[in-house]
């Protein structure tokens, strides 16, 4: 994104004076405390800029996009920042309005640019609003993982509204979450079990990836419901596995039980 010292639109006395000036304006006030990070951007160039090379080469901006993605790039560097609130100068740490603007680069990583690319594609194939997740830098240099989202209310692009939002510890939580199902997928690979449960409210089965393995079904065509898992079961071990109330399982949540299946292959497993 472009701080906009090229061409004078953000950083000169005009545009610092036309902020301050808006002090007043109640619609202002609630802007700049608004709780998440808010940025106005103006991608008016940027369009004015596909639809040029799109016409160049005889088809409209939404074909020549899709058929050129890494223009995306380019077009991200067009866009300039018109505004920010209050709650993004504290988010990228920053001792004022100015001080973030006159610092832009110093907040993008080199995945940034990737990230702020897709959005755009999003915004120039008419999508009224959009998000992805990428990496920013804070002014001190410290990076974080956030989410950024905007919304389309004026169609010339010159007033985007960009919502920023630091999702740094629920990256880290989902991280730690992947870790520990792969873990648990290679402890049941080992050990040759699997597990499995049911949903009373939606009557919705789930099985673990040993499971499928156990009992020989493909888990991308197969989707398991508890009158098949009950069908396996072999007759002489039905009422052994079947005779069981909710009220029971519930005031005794450890127990062990040991039945035999048929799998469609033919093939005996105890469980």
């Amino acid at each position: 994104m472009n701080d906009g010292n090229e061409n004078s639109q953000i950083n000169n006395k005009d545009s610092i004076s036309n902020i301050q000036n808006l002090d007043s304006n109640p619609y202002f006030t609630y802007f700049n405390n608004a709780p998440l990070a808010l940025w106005i951007e103006d991608l008016s160039s940027a369009k004015s800029y596909l639809e040029i090379k799109a016409k160049e080469h005889n088809t409209d901006a939404k074909t020549y996009l899709i058929q050129n993605p890494d223009l995306a790039n380019e077009l991200a560097k067009m866009v300039v920042v018109k505004d920010v609130n209050q709650t993004a100068v504290d988010l990228y740490k920053a001792k004022s309005k100015e001080d973030l603007f006159q610092n832009l680069d110093k907040i993008f990583v080199e995945s940034s640019y990737d990230g702020f690319a897709t959005l755009l594609i999003d915004v120039f194939l008419g999508n009224k609003d959009s998000q992805i997740e990428t990496v920013n830098k804070t002014l001190e240099g410290n990076e974080f993982q956030i989410l950024l989202k905007f919304t389309i209310t004026d169609p010339s692009l010159e007033h985007v509204i960009i919502a920023i939002e630091d999702i740094s510890e629920r990256v880290k939580i989902r991280e730690q979450l992947t870790i520990s199902k792969l873990r648990y997928k290679e402890a049941q690979a080992i050990s040759k079990l699997g597990s499995w449960s049911y949903d009373f409210k939606s009557n919705e089965v789930y099985w673990s990836d040993e499971i499928y393995k156990t009992i020989g079904v493909d888990p991308q065509s197969f989707v398991p419901d508890l009158n098949f898992l009950n069908s396996l079961i072999i007759d002489e071990d039905k009422d052994k596995a079947l005779d069981f109330s909710i009220d029971f399982l519930l005031k005794n949540r450890r127990q062990q039980l040991t039945y035999r299946i048929l799998t469609p292959k033919k093939k005996i497993k105890i469980y």
